[in-house]
């Protein structure tokens, strides 16, 4: 079977315990891609606290950050898909401490 889309985590996945991604990572990247797999990322990360990996794994496809809540263009950063919690959810959930 080949896959067409991988999508990897960064922080205890893709990341080393140096956090930072390995060469031995970069290189994967690398041989999927020339193998027309799409690599992209997904985190529980803001974008802008992830804007450095997406630049040293040089991924071009959307990605998905904040737990899923926004998917994003790394080039032009444009949100693609966004899912806010309401603010009428977020009173009541504070009103219960």
């Amino acid at each position: 079977m080949k896959y067409k889309l991988v999508v990897l985590d960064i922080d205890g996945t893709l990341n080393n315990r140096l956090h930072a991604v390995s060469k031995q990572n970069l290189q994967a990247i690398e041989e999927a891609r020339k193998e027309g797999v799409i690599v992209t990322l997904a985190t529980g990360r803001s974008f802008g606290n992830m804007r450095h990996v997406v630049q040293r794994t040089k991924v071009n496809h959307p990605v998905v950050t904040n737990d899923g809540a926004f998917i994003v263009s790394p080039q032009t950063e444009e949100v693609f898909f966004e899912k806010r919690i309401p603010r009428e959810a977020t009173v009541g959930i504070i009103d219960l401490f």
